[in-house]
């Protein structure tokens, strides 16, 4: 009895409870509404909560390939960066390459420079080459002469001809010195020649010598000019002037007047040799040369002999 009894007091306080426990009820039923609307935008955002987790889902796969391509992109750019250096290490080559380029044009140039001017000296070589075989033509030409006269000079000097009156002999020539009768160049020669000989040609050494003791003082004629070619001089006999000589200081000068020039004794160089001028109004003495036994005398031979 007294179990029921509490139990109907547990009941009767519940049934107290019962209007708190209803109007509890009725404000969670009241509420309710707005916690399905709090539940629908809750569902509402979950809904946008997956559709940005798709999103994202998209974006991270997006990002994936990206990123794949990117890391593909850094292989590629590594490997143009190997590629840059390796033309880079090309240009550089190709620099070098055209500086040797360059050098070995320079050295071609220099080379055909110095080709061009081996063919000159080659050109030259041969002119000089016919130049020298026409001098020993000429210098056999001048040996078979010189030959000749020797033996000329052998023939006379064993001759018992005299020498004509006031000429002087050396190595089988007549040697005389006119000092006196001052001539011009062409007059002495014409002179000479009546003589029977020429203007004296001191072709040598010992012969020079010798006449130089005729002209203790004075300016004296002898036989050498360059009268047929301008700087070309020859004896009077027409022969090449030949290796010997005894110019004065300064001589041969080159004259600026074209005139036949004429060689004599200087009085003012030592009586060496000098060259002057073969007009009427250089008058010099001279010295003549005759070969033993061929003077013709006559009558203009005796008068030029006394006036001398």
């Amino acid at each position: 009895m007294s179990a029921t009894f509490d139990a109907l007091k547990r009941d009767q306080d519940d049934i107290r409870q019962l209007p708190t426990t209803v109007d509890a009820l009725q404000g969670y039923q009241n509420n309710m509404p707005t916690t399905v609307d709090a539940l629908k935008r809750d569902q509402d955002d979950i809904r946008q909560l997956y559709n940005t987790v798709d999103a994202l889902q998209g974006y991270q796969n997006d990002m994936s390939t990206t990123v794949d391509a990117l890391k593909l992109d850094q292989n590629d750019i590594r490997q143009l960066s190997t590629t840059v250096d390796a033309m880079k290490r090309d240009q550089d080559k190709i620099r070098q390459l055209s500086n040797t380029v360059d050098a070995l044009k320079r050295d071609q140039n220099d080379m055909s420079t110095t080709l061009d001017a081996f063919k000159r000296d080659k050109d030259r070589m041969r002119q000089l080459s016919t130049t020298v075989e026409a001098l020993k033509r000429d210098l056999d030409k001048e040996r078979s002469r010189t030959t000749a006269l020797e033996q000329r000079l052998l023939e006379m000097s064993n001759s018992t001809a005299p020498c004509p009156r006031g000429y002087k002999v050396f190595r089988g020539i007549c040697y005389k010195a006119f000092k006196k009768g001052r001539l011009t160049f062409v007059g002495a020669g014409a002179a000479c020649r009546q003589h029977g000989g020429t203007l004296a040609m001191p072709r040598d050494a010992e012969i020079n010598k010798f006449l130089l003791s005729f002209v203790k003082s004075g300016h004296f004629w002898f036989g050498l000019h360059y009268q047929r070619e301008e700087g070309s001089f020859e004896w009077v006999d027409g022969s090449a002037l030949g290796t010997y000589s005894y110019w004065g200081p300064g001589e041969p000068k080159k004259r600026e007047r074209k005139r036949f020039d004429c060689v004599y004794y200087s009085m003012l160089m030592e009586h060496k040799w000098a060259v002057g001028a073969c007009d009427l109004w250089s008058r010099r003495s001279f010295i003549c040369q005759v070969v033993p036994g061929s003077i013709c005398v006559t009558a203009s031979t005796v008068k030029l002999a006394s006036e001398m």
